[in-house]
Order: structure tokens, then C-alpha cells, then sequence
């Protein structure tokens, strides 16, 4: 049953899939004042995505159908995550093939964290090399000759799909359980304030997490860029997506359970 709810899952992710990946390339090939407003709207598209994929198709007018398949909820919710994490990874290699294309447009890789650069800027502080760079360990276009430094920067760009793929179950759990979490307290979806208050909880508790590892990489390696600081930026996140997924579950299963 889990590959049928997954092939459900993708086809509720395809309403909003399009337009979602074409502001999305947009922006990363562009490169210019436009780049801001692209990814804002491409980040839009798929706020709506993650609303119709772990929201409307439980709790929405759309559920009726989408319950009627005879599924467990781990099946229901696993299916959920690997969809989205799916479109995450989809994306992630767009964005790199955009900068490719941008840097053969222009003859640049451009890595420059300017107004323009957003793209470049994002992949510098997820590999780690922007960190580097305000800690002066190393300084823009310097040949680096540090083998520890050298190892830890291309650990860090190898496992930076991991790091996106774990992020990604991270905000698949908090937007499941967030769901869940507002259609206890408002299950007719009727008080706006209900939905502003589970909103900013979830950016609480997204941003909170994402606090907390950045918390522990400083205590443990303090300034400096690691293999232990992409290490801990994988495995911090994965271990809270995967307790709020499995919290949604028991909860989901409780819930239809009762009915």
C-alpha cells in the first residue's frame, strides 16, 4: 500500500509542482534584481503544495476521497514524506543545474553573496564556506592548501544533498504535526486565529530546532567549519522530523481509531 499512497501523494503535489519549479529555475538562472521576488514566489508555491499534501487531503474537503483508500496512517503519512522530500531533492538539482546554465550564460560560477547572488549565497552557507570565509579561515578566490580545511569543505559539499533531504523531513514533521495540531483545536476550520496561532507555533518550533543544532555544533566545534558540523547538521534534524512523523501517526491512528 505504500507505493499507492505515494503515487496519490505525488499527483496532490503536482497541482502546484509546475509553477513551483519554473519560479524556482527562474530565479537561480536570472540572477538579478528579480531573483528575490522569484524564490519568494517559488517558496509560496510550495507553502501551497506542503497545505494540500499534509493538510486538505487529512482534514480538507478533498479527505473523503483520499481516506476512502483502505491505508494504515504509517502508510499514509510515510507516503506524505517521501512525496515531498521528493519534490525537496527535485528542486535541489534544479537549483544547481540553473547555476550551472546561469555560469555558462555569464562565463561566472557566481558564489557572490551580493543582493543578485541569493542562489550562491544559499549553497555557500549550507556547505559551510561562508562560515569559513567570515571566520577568515579562508578569504574569496584563495587557493586553499589546509588539508583539514580541504577535507571538512568537500564533506560538506558531498553530503550537502543529505543535508537538504534532512531538512526536508524536518519540515515535512512539523507541517504533519501542525496540521494534525490545528484540527484537533479547530476541526471545522472556522477561527483564523486558530491557524495564525499553529502557524507561528510550527516557525517556533522549526526555527527552534534549527537553533538547537546550530547550538550544538558551537559548543562542540565552536567557529570552525567540520566534518563534525555538517555531521550534526544532518542528524539533528533527521532525529526531530522523524519523532514529529511518528507522533503524527499515533495520533492519526488514535483519532480514526475512535471514529
Amino acid at each position: 500500500m505504500l507505493d499507492r499512497s505515494i503515487k496519490m501523494n505525488m499527483k496532490i503535489c503536482e497541482r502546484h509542482a509546475s509553477k513551483y519549479f519554473g519560479f524556482l529555475v527562474f530565479a537561480f538562472i536570472i540572477m538579478d534584481f528579480l531573483t528575490i521576488p522569484a524564490v519568494i514566489i517559488a517558496f509560496v508555491y510550495l507553502l501551497l503544495t506542503y497545505r494540500d499534501l499534509f493538510d486538505r487531503s487529512l482534514f480538507g474537503e478533498e479527505a473523503y476521497i483520499y481516506m476512502a483508500v483502505p491505508m494504515s496512517m504509517k502508510d499514509v503519512v510515510v507516503g506524505k514524506t517521501i512525496a515531498a522530500c521528493l519534490y525537496i531533492m527535485v528542486s535541489f538539482i534544479l537549483v544547481w543545474v540553473a547555476l550551472g546554465i546561469s555560469s555558462l550564460l555569464t562565463g561566472i560560477w557566481n558564489m557572490g553573496l551580493g543582493f543578485g547572488n541569493i542562489g550562491g549565497g544559499l549553497l555557500q552557507v549550507m556547505s559551510g564556506y561562508a562560515d569559513a570565509i567570515e571566520n577568515n579561515t579562508l578569504i574569496v578566490e584563495e587557493i586553499v592548501h589546509d588539508r583539514g580545511q580541504l577535507k571538512s569543505l568537500s564533506v560538506a559539499l558531498v553530503l550537502l544533498p543529505l543535508e537538504v533531504l534532512s531538512l526536508g523531513i524536518l519540515f515535512c514533521g512539523v507541517f504533519q504535526m501542525g496540521a494534525i495540531v490545528r484540527h484537533l483545536i479547530d476541526p471545522q476550520r472556522n477561527s483564523g486565529i486558530t491557524t495564525a496561532g499553529v502557524v507561528f507555533g510550527s516557525t517556533a518550533v522549526l526555527l527552534g530546532i534549527m537553533a538547537a543544532t546550530t547550538g550544538v555544533d558551537m559548543i562542540i566545534s565552536g567557529d570552525v567549519v567540520t566534518i563534525f558540523s555538517t555531521v550534526i547538521s544532518i542528524v539533528v534534524p533527521v532525529i526531530f522530523g522523524v519523532v514529529l512523523l511518528v507522533g503524527s501517526v499515533k495520533i492519526l491512528e488514535r483519532k480514526y481509531s475512535l471514529c
